[in-house]
């Protein structure tokens, strides 16, 4: 094509044609900067008065570019604005397909009352057209709207016709994803088994990993772990080498499970651990997604909101021009007509408030939630911090009670010299020195509260080190019984080191000494 473009710069048709069938081609490779540069291009260089299809096409791909990027308010502005074109020319593939694109971001938001709308549309633009290969790709996308608004018969009886539709059983990637919903939806094994068998032939590693994971699962609700443990670790090791994170919850948990029914403590243990680490990282990352995902269905609902009024407003603007024209013959109707208007625009106005009104609300909604998923952040730190220092010490004190007890059973003659010898040794290597447990608290103590030690040391030279420790311990949240416990100590000990601190910095009895200790 660029070589009839050399042939042929009289047609500058050909140019911005060119172009977006290159974008087109960049797209499917993930090239996405490169293809909406070549489509900005091609915009600047057509005549959308001449050539309104090309425009809605380009329209059209600049949408999936951004759809593929996250950017779902554009994507669905791009969108609908060729929907309204296509329905006006009455294309109506183009528009099915428009449809089932709209849903998918619908989908993305977890809008599923608006994405069933749009995938039911799709479908009745592919029933009018006689498509069924597209139409049968489209019915996936429906029920899995239906199962999530709670319609699960109707989901998989959708499915399951599916499954015995001809254009799914020529189409191996997409009948293994109809058999993962399916499974999904029923939990039947041979389900599980079938998709996983045809991702095997087929050579697709996700959908092989995918089909394993709920086959595994099926195997150890079944009781048989020895089949279920090798499809786990096949999926765990497709997730480590192409950090694909998608299903990584359920393949953790279900070695977790599996290696707990084989009674292996240690490696349930292991990935119980691993489970633990990945839901608290995905949960923040969940919860900063649902805020970028509220604050789009809300500049959608506004954008909505925007059209409808113009529309509105571009009805009654055409109903007064053609009133203007009767002015002469109808002046009573004229002033009616002028004082209906302006209450009608008082309601307008008033609607408009109260939608500013909603966005400031969610706006304040959404910085709550980041805010408690702050706090969460930080409390989940201090737990982990306070049981790792707990630990520490209670394995330091068995170990020294441990020594002392060979000393006695050496001095008895119930152990000889040499074997008491190496035992101690080994204890001792085994014992962790105060002063590197207490440099791992400072540096983790530091990592969530930055200049505590220092501002302390600073306001109050006058604290020893365990003081400063124990203020440390007060700071995480913890309460006496806990710190007592960590430092293997009575707690009317702590109460009397708190009563020592509260003197050493001048502590009025109103106050509180962890809320002093927060504003160092």
């Amino acid at each position: 094509m660029y070589f009839l473009c050399e042939q042929r710069p009289d047609l500058p048709i050909l140019q911005w044609r060119t172009k977006y069938w290159e974008a087109r081609y960049r797209v499917f490779h993930a090239e996405l900067e490169e293809a909406q540069h070549l489509l900005e291009e091609a915009a600047q260089q057509i005549n959308p008065d001449k050539y309104p299809y090309d425009r809605a096409r380009i329209i059209g791909l600049q949408s999936q570019i951004y759809l593929m990027r996250g950017d779902f308010l554009e994507s669905y502005k791009g969108y609908r604005q060729v929907s309204a074109f296509y329905s006006r020319i009455n294309d109506t593939l183009m528009l099915a397909n428009t449809c089932v694109n709209t849903g998918v971001i619908m989908q993305n938001l977890e809008d599923w009352n608006r994405a069933l709308d749009f995938f039911e549309q799709a479908d009745s633009c592919f029933n009018i057209l006689g498509t069924p290969h597209f139409r049968q790709k489209n019915r996936l996308n429906l029920s899995n709207a239906l199962y999530r608004l709670g319609e699960e018969e109707r989901a998989v009886k959708i499915l399951e016709e599916l499954l015995d539709a001809p254009e799914c059983c020529a189409d191996t990637s997409f009948k293994i994803n109809v058999l993962l919903s399916l499974f999904s939806y029923t939990h039947r094994q041979d389900q599980a088994e079938a998709a996983y068998q045809l991702a095997k032939a087929y050579g697709n590693k996700k959908l092989t990993a995918k089909s394993a994971t709920g086959l595994a699962a099926g195997y150890l609700q079944a009781g048989r772990e020895e089949q279920s443990l090798p499809l786990y670790r096949k999926a765990l090791a497709y997730i480590n080498e192409n950090r694909d994170y998608e299903f990584i919850l359920p393949v953790l948990q279900g070695m977790t499970n599996t290696f707990a029914a084989l009674k292996n403590i240690d490696s349930a243990y292991y990935y119980l651990c691993h489970f633990e680490a990945a839901r608290d990282s995905l949960s923040v990352a969940n919860g900063l997604a649902e805020i970028r995902h509220m604050d789009s269905r809300a500049a959608i609902e506004h954008y909505e909101y925007r059209l409808s009024h113009l529309r509105e407003k571009s009805l009654w603007q055409s109903r007064l021009m053609f009133l203007l024209f009767f002015t002469v013959a109808c002046i009573a109707a004229f002033v009616c007509y002028i004082f209906w208007t302006r209450r009608h625009k008082e309601r307008i106005l008033k609607q408009l408030r109260e939608a500013e009104n909603k966005e400031l609300c969610i706006r304040l909604e959404h910085e709550t939630l980041y805010k408690e998923q702050l706090r969460r952040e930080v409390d989940s730190r201090n737990r982990e911090l306070a049981e790792r220092v707990l630990a520490i010490n209670t394995r330091n004190r068995m170990l020294n009670e441990l020594k002392q007890q060979l000393d006695k059973e050496r001095q008895t003659g119930n152990i000889p010299q040499a074997v008491t010898t190496r035992l101690k040794q080994y204890i001792m290597n085994q014992h962790v020195p105060d002063e590197e447990e207490g440099t791992f608290f400072h540096v983790h103590f530091e990592g969530i509260y930055p200049g505590f030690f220092s501002r302390l040391q600073e306001a109050h030279p006058d604290l020893s080190e365990h003081e400063m420790r124990f203020c440390a311990y007060v700071r995480m949240g913890m309460d006496n019984k806990m710190i007592a416990r960590i430092l293997f100590v009575q707690p009317d000990s702590i109460k009397k080191l708190r009563h020592r601190i509260r003197k050493k910095v001048s502590l009025p009895p109103d106050d509180s000494l962890e809320n002093y200790l927060r504003t160092i």
